[in-house]
C-alpha cells in the first residue's frame, strides 16, 4: 500500500481510506488485513481481474483515439539480438519512420529475453530461432536453416552429395553440438565438431564468407552472396525444420495501435526481402 500511494502521489492513509470506502460501497471486504498479512479475499480478485479489463479498455480506447489523430505520435521500444538489430530490423524500420516520422524507435540489444517492459512505451520483443508455445508469440516470418558454404571452400574441398559425406568436412557453428535435420528421410541428428563456434549469427556467417567450413544457417544475412554464387547452398534436400523462423512478442496488456503497423511493416518487408534477394532455387526447401 505504501508503494501504491508512492506511484499515485498520495499518502498511504488515504490509500487506506480509499480501500474501506471501495468495501463500504460494495457491502464485502476485499482485502485480508493483518500487522503480518495482506492477500485478496476472493470476491476482491475478481473485482481487482475485472477493474483491470476496464483500465485496458480505457487506455487502449485513448490510444486508438490518439493514433487517429493527425499527430500520430507514439514512443516505441524494440528489445532484440544485435544481429536482428542491424541485419533485420533497421532497414525495415527506416523506412517505417520515413512514412510515420511520429513514431519514435528505441531497439535495445542484448539480454533481452530477462528485460523488464518499461512503463509509458509500447514494447515489442523480436527473437529469431523455433517456435515456442509462448501466449501472444507472433510469427513475422519462417524459413529454414540450411547447410551454406564459400565457392572457395567447396572448390577446395568438395561438394558433399549426402549427410554421411559431412564427415569428410569441417564445419562452422552455434555452441550446439548437433544439428536437427529434415530430409527426405525424416528428422536426424547430425553431431559435428566445429573448427569456429560463436553464439554470434554474424560471426558465424563472417566465417562462412571466410571460407572456414560449411555451416547451418539462415539465409538473413547471407542474401548479396547467395544471389552472386559467393556462398553456395549444398544438399539441398535438408535444412532445419520450417519451425525457424522471426518471432515477436508484446505486452499482453495496454498494446498500442502502432504495434501492428508496425509489426505487419516487417512482416511484409521481410517477406519481399525474402523472396527478391535471393533466388527461388536457394530459397526452396
Amino acid at each position: 500500500m505504501s508503494a501504491a500511494a508512492l506511484r499515485l502521489g498520495i499518502s498511504p492513509a488515504l490509500v487506506s481510506k480509499s480501500i474501506a470506502r471501495l468495501e463500504k460501497r460494495t457491502g464485502v471486504r476485499l482485502l485480508h488485513r493483518t500487522t503480518r498479512y495482506f492477500a485478496l479475499t476472493t470476491p476482491g480478485l475478481a473485482f481487482y481481474e475485472r477493474a483491470c479489463h476496464i483500465i485496458d479498455g480505457l487506455r487502449q480506447a485513448e490510444a486508438l483515439v490518439m493514433w487517429e489523430s493527425p499527430a500520430q505520435k507514439c514512443s516505441l521500444c524494440i528489445l532484440t539480438s544485435d544481429f536482428l538489430a542491424v541485419g533485420v530490423l533497421w532497414p525495415c524500420l527506416r523506412k517505417l519512420q520515413v512514412l510515420y516520422p511520429g513514431i519514435s524507435i528505441e531497439i535495445r540489444t542484448g539480454d533481452f529475453d530477462v528485460a523488464q517492459y518499461s512503463s509509458g512505451s509500447a514494447n515489442i520483443k523480436v527473437w529469431t530461432g523455433p517456435s515456442e508455445e509462448r501466449a501472444g508469440a507472433i510469427r513475422l516470418a519462417h524459413w529454414p536453416n540450411f547447410f551454406v558454404a564459400s565457392k572457395q571452400y567447396l572448390e577446395d574441398n568438395g561438394f558433399p552429395t549426402d549427410l554421411d559425406h559431412l564427415t569428410d568436412h569441417v564445419f562452422v557453428a552455434g555452441l550446439e553440438d548437433a544439428w536437427t535435420i529434415q530430409g527426405p528421410e525424416g528428422l536426424k541428428t547430425v553431431r559435428h565438431k566445429a573448427v569456429f563456434r560463436s553464439n554470434a549469427p554474424d560471426l558465424i556467417q563472417e566465417a562462412i564468407r571466410a571460407g572456414l567450413g560449411i555451416g547451418l544457417t539462415t539465409p538473413l544475412g547471407l542474401e548479396r552472396e547467395l544471389a552472386s554464387g559467393q556462398v553456395l547452398r549444398v544438399l539441398h534436400s535438408h535444412a532445419s525444420p520450417m519451425s525457424e523462423g522471426l518471432w515477436a512478442e508484446t505486452p499482453a496488456r495496454g498494446c498500442h495501435p502502432a504495434h501492428d503497423l508496425v509489426l505487419d511493416s516487417i512482416r511484409d518487408a521481410l517477406n519481399e526481402k525474402l523472396l527478391v534477394d535471393l533466388p527461388r532455387n536457394q530459397w526452396a526447401a
